[in-house]
C-alpha cells in the first residue's frame, strides 16, 4: 500500500510543473486562430516593421500626388559653388519616395529661422516636383530641411540626410575637417618626386613652384570640382589640394585615399581665381581674365585691378596679355577671329569705359584700343553684340547720358577699321 501512494506522489510531482504552464497559458477561444492587435493609425505613408527598410509601391507614389514621369534634382552646394544636379526621377521609386517622405515628414523645428540656412557652408538645394528652392543642411550635428512652401525650417532624420549625401555621391569628411597637418609630410614629397604638368610663362610676376612647402600654411585642401573653380581639367582626386604660386597661379594635386592610405595621383599648374572665355570655333584658344585683386586705383573708390590673357589651353602659351585691367565683359565674333574686351579705364571722377579689340589671324594677334569718339576720358564705350563676323555694335554715352542712363548706339567696322 506504501508502495502505491508512493508511485502516485512521484507521478504528480513529475506532472506538476506542465499542470501550472498549462493553467498559466491564456485561453483561445475554440476554434479561432492566434492574432495579433493591429498597429495603430498613422498620419501619411505605413510604418515599416523595426530594422526593416521599406518597400514603397506605386500607389504610394499616387497617394502623394505624383505620377511615373515626376522627377527632382539636388545639387550638392559648398559655398557659392554648386555641383551638378544629380537626378531622382520617380521610376526610381525607392529613392524618389525615401527622399520626398525625409523632406516631407518632420516636425517643425521652432527654434531655428530661415535665416539660418544661407550661412550654412554645406547644403543640399532642390528643384522640381513641388521641392523648388528647398534646402536640406547640418547645424550642430543635427540635420533641417528649408521648406519654400512656408518658409519654415524642419526637423531631418540625419541618416536620411546622409543617405541624400551619399545618393549625390558627395565625398566626405569635407576637406574643411581634414587635419592639415596629416598631409604636410605627402604635399613635400610629391612636390620633390613627382613632374608638375603645365607651364607658367616666364615674364609673370610669380613665386617659383620650385620653392619648398615649409608648413600647413603653404597649402590648402579644397573640394575636387565642379565645386572648385578651374581653367584646367583637374587632377584626378576626391580631394584638390592646392599650393598657391602668385596672384594668378597654382599648383593642383590629386588627393585619393585608396588601400588604406593616402596618395597623391599628379600635379597640375593652373589659373587661379579665373573667368575664362572660350573661341567658339577653337576651344583651345581661350580668355582668362584673372581677379578680383581689389586696389585702389581710382583715388576715391575700390575697383578691380585684374590681368587678362589669351592663351592656348592645349600647350600653355600665352598669345596676349594685359595687367592692370578693370574688365567688364568680353564678346567673341562668331567665327572666332576678334574678340571685343570691355574695360574701365581712367581714374576718380575721370574714370570711363574703353573697348580693346583683339584681332586673332593664326598665332599673330593685333591689339586695337577703340576709343569714345569725343576723347572725353568720362565717356563710355562698351561692346554690346556682333551683328555679323566684323562688324561689332557698341553702346556710347558721353558724361551728361551716363548720369542719366542713357546711350547711343553705334557701329565699328573691324575689317575697315572705322566706326559708322
Amino acid at each position: 500500500m506504501k508502495i502505491k501512494h508512493l508511485a502516485i506522489a512521484c507521478i504528480f510531482i513529475v506532472l506538476l510543473p506542465a499542470l501550472l504552464a498549462a493553467c498559466s497559458a491564456p485561453v483561445q477561444p475554440t476554434g479561432e486562430p492566434t492574432q495579433s492587435l493591429p498597429p495603430p493609425p498613422t498620419a501619411g505613408l505605413r510604418t515599416d516593421p523595426p530594422g526593416e527598410k521599406r518597400v514603397y509601391t506605386i500607389d504610394d507614389l499616387h497617394a502623394l500626388g505624383f505620377s511615373e514621369d515626376d522627377h527632382f534634382s539636388i545639387y550638392p552646394v559648398g559655398g557659392n559653388m554648386w555641383s551638378e544636379a544629380t537626378e531622382c526621377p520617380a521610376s526610381d521609386l525607392q529613392n524618389f519616395m525615401r527622399i520626398m517622405e525625409a523632406l516631407t515628414s518632420g516636425d517643425r523645428a521652432i527654434d531655428m529661422g530661415e535665416n539660418t540656412f544661407p550661412r550654412i557652408y554645406r547644403r543640399l538645394a532642390f528643384s522640381g516636383a513641388g521641392l523648388q528652392d528647398w534646402f536640406a543642411g547640418e547645424i550642430d550635428g543635427k540635420a533641417y530641411v528649408l521648406r519654400s512652401s512656408d518658409r519654415g525650417v524642419y526637423d531631418l532624420d540625419y541618416e536620411e540626410y546622409e543617405f541624400m549625401l551619399d545618393f549625390c555621391k558627395v565625398i566626405r569628411p569635407y576637406p574643411e575637417d581634414l587635419d592639415k597637418r596629416e598631409f604636410l609630410k605627402l604635399v613635400q614629397d610629391a612636390m620633390e618626386n613627382l613632374p608638375i604638368k603645365g607651364h607658367i610663362p616666364g615674364n609673370v610676376n610669380y613665386l617659383s613652384y620650385t620653392l619648398p612647402v615649409e608648413t600647413v600654411d603653404d597649402f590648402m585642401i579644397k573640394d575636387s570640382p565642379p565645386y572648385y573653380s578651374s581653367d584646367i581639367d583637374p587632377p584626378e582626386g576626391q580631394y584638390t589640394i592646392i599650393v598657391p604660386r602668385g596672384y594668378f597661379y597654382e599648383l593642383q594635386m590629386g588627393l585619393n585615399y585608396e588601400k588604406d592610405s593616402w596618395r597623391i595621383t599628379e600635379i597640375k599648374i593652373a589659373r587661379s581665381n579665373v573667368g575664362t572665355s572660350i573661341c567658339p570655333t577653337n576651344e583651345n584658344l581661350r580668355l582668362a581674365v584673372f581677379g578680383p585683386s581689389f586696389t585702389d586705383i581710382s583715388g576715391w573708390g575700390m575697383s578691380q585691378l585684374q590681368r587678362v590673357e589669351l592663351y592656348d589651353y592645349e600647350t600653355g602659351q600665352v598669345w596676349w596679355e594685359r595687367d592692370g585691367f578693370c574688365v567688364y565683359g568680353a564678346l567673341w565674333s562668331d567665327d572666332g577671329h576678334f574678340v571685343a574686351i570691355s574695360h574701365e579705364a581712367g581714374h576718380g571722377s575721370n574714370r570711363g569705359m574703353q573697348v580693346v579689340l583683339l584681332d586673332i589671324s593664326g598665332t599673330s594677334i593685333t591689339a586695337v584700343n577703340l576709343l569714345p569718339h569725343d576723347g572725353a576720358a568720362r565717356s563710355r564705350l562698351q561692346a554690346k553684340e556682333w551683328i555679323s563676323d566684323t562688324e561689332l555694335r557698341l553702346y556710347y554715352a558721353d558724361y551728361s547720358q551716363t548720369i542719366q542712363n542713357s546711350s547711343t548706339e553705334i557701329t565699328y567696322d573691324a575689317k575697315a577699321g572705322a566706326f559708322s
